[in-house]
């Protein structure tokens, strides 16, 4: 599968709309530049110098399967943390729920660079990776760790149900 193809389905508002100020995180600006590098439309906000939040929604390759996504930047923990929200829902007081929870924690098993997190008030389901910014903030593996997280997420989103 195509990078343009996979990540073509990211639809929302375009992230060139707005412009770094001083109130930013550092590495704001660059997420929005990359963002902006591989199709996705995305609606950045600033919420303060300590942190940011970009949303968009990722169309799925084949189908009409639509998922919110979060990339939240963090001075203060130094991440760039990219979120599927909502690929799944187990209620938590669903008689399925248990058993769903045990094969939630062996997809987590052969997860590399992701992870499954289940909320138990909610029951919702999502995929989630960070990328360390202590150092730098690097383009490619952002591109990289977005491209695998959104392929897990039409991957294992079947294995869910």
């Amino acid at each position: 599968m195509s990078v343009l193809a996979l990540l073509g389905g990211l639809t929302g508002a375009s992230a060139s709309a707005q412009s770094e100020g001083p109130e930013e995180p550092r590495y704001l600006r660059a997420v929005r530049q990359e963002l902006e590098r591989v199709g996705a439309e995305a609606i950045c906000e600033s919420e303060g110098r300590a942190r940011a939040r970009c949303r968009l929604e990722h169309r799925a390759t084949e189908g009409d399967r639509r998922w919110p996504v979060q990339v939240v930047i963090s001075e203060q923990a130094e991440t760039v943390t990219l979120v599927v929200l909502a690929i799944a829902r187990f209620p938590p007081d669903e008689p399925t729920t248990e058993r769903r929870l045990r094969h939630l924690a062996e997809l987590n098993w052969g997860l590399h660079g992701a992870q499954l997190e289940w909320d138990p008030r909610t029951g919702v389901v999502r995929l989630s990776a960070v990328q360390r910014t202590d150092s730098n903030f690097d383009r490619r593996a952002f591109r990289v760790l977005l491209r695998l997280l959104l392929s897990q997420a039409e991957r294992l989103t079947p294995q869910l149900r």
